[in-house]
């Protein structure tokens, strides 16, 4: 069973940067297998960056001065004035509250202080948890089509660092560090950790939440560092886009000296290192509303198909048999749903907890012990 203060207090060191060895996979082990225990995770995720931007925010410390030493400052942004305004102001909002939102996911991660991005040295706790192995997770696939490396891929599996290979279809991407990759067909990038990746060519859409500032995307000669912001990169034919839809980013064009900051609402097109100064524009990169709705009700559906097959199984008189595990019986008991069955087929329930199934619907079983 789920041990919530033993949970607790590894949830404290894990913030405090003292978690290691065996309590450190258990903590993993933990979120893994127990929804309490990422619902606990989340909760303490989400204050702890809120108070580490609270804390930046009194002391006056500006997010670009920690991004390269300062050089992305206030006299090296790119006076873009594009002749068209942004379809951004439709949906700024809605881009904000997704961008609250993953502010709770940061998961299995360093601590929320942001990573010094000029050097190619790793905090201990990042090298920590890549050499764990995984360093983000496929979150959300819709209709993809996946190279030959990479089939099978599947919602909820890990990936480590290394290529992937994209046909066509669109997934989201959750690194630990809590920045939200959507990646959109055909596409291949290099993942390099959970704050870098390669984009070698296709489309991506990233959300960048406050705790992962400094997330970077090297495209080309081009490479992205991320201020605190949400922007969309593209790649095709050796010619590289940036749109900035909210905050800033700083752009650095592997011929040119320093960086150049790019804020909302502005995007450049980067063509053999001659740059041209462009209006954002949303609608060439992945909706991520649209996706998640058609989603959503492709789980309603699957649910529901799953739900009429299985009462017509549970009627069929060569059945003697029929758990489904996706509701409660008396306490400790998993009942036997075939009608007129004896009591004394129903299951017993031992060391797990109940916890959600395939579908938001669907009740399932959970296990996390050691036997």
């Amino acid at each position: 069973m789920f041990d919530e203060e033993r949970f607790k207090v590894l949830l404290g060191d894990y913030f405090d940067e003292s978690l290691k060895g065996h309590d450190r996979v258990l903590f993993e082990e933990m979120l893994k297998t127990t929804a309490k225990a990422r619902e606990l995770f989340w909760e303490a995720a989400a204050h702890h960056a809120l108070a580490r931007e609270w804390a930046l925010t009194s002391i006056g410390i500006d997010r670009a001065a920690l991004i390269e030493g300062g050089e992305a400052a206030e006299g090296n942004i790119v006076d873009f004035k594009p002749e068209r305004k942004s379809s951004l102001r439709f949906v700024v909002g809605g881009l904000a509250a997704a961008a609250a939102l993953v502010m709770a996911f940061v998961f299995l991660n360093r601590t929320v202080a942001p990573k010094d991005v000029s050097g190619p040295a790793a905090t201990a706790a990042e090298t920590d948890t890549e050499a764990s192995g995984g360093i983000a997770m496929i979150a959300l696939s819709s209709e993809a089509r996946w190279g030959l490396q990479e089939k099978g891929r599947l919602p909820k599996d890990e990936l480590r660092p290394g290529p992937l290979r994209l046909m066509s279809g669109t997934i989201r991407i959750d690194f630990y560090s809590g920045t939200n990759l959507w990646v959109r067909g055909p596409a291949e990038i290099d993942l390099i950790s959970q704050n870098e990746v390669r984009l070698e060519s296709g489309d991506l859409f990233a959300v960048v939440p406050a705790a992962a500032i400094g997330f970077k995307v090297i495209s080309g000669d081009a490479s992205i560092t991320d201020l605190g912001t949400q922007f969309g990169v593209r790649r095709k034919d050796g010619v590289d886009e940036i749109h900035v839809f909210e905050g800033r980013v700083a752009v650095k064009d592997g011929a040119a000296s320093g960086s150049k900051v790019l804020t909302t609402g502005q995007a450049v097109r980067i063509e053999q290192g001659v740059w041209n100064a462009r209006a954002a524009d949303v609608s060439q990169f992945p909706d991520r509303n649209a996706i998640e709705q058609k989603l959503e009700s492709e789980r309603e559906t699957r649910f529901s198909e799953w739900t009429h097959e299985a009462e017509k199984f549970t009627r069929r008189p060569d059945v003697l048999v029929h758990y489904l595990f996706d509701r409660k019986g008396r306490s400790g008991q998993i009942p036997n749903l075939v009608p007129d069955a004896s009591g004394v087929t129903n299951g017993a329930l031992i060391g797990g907890e109940w916890s959600t199934g395939r579908w938001e619907k669907k009740k399932a079983l959970s296990f996390n012990g050691v036997g």
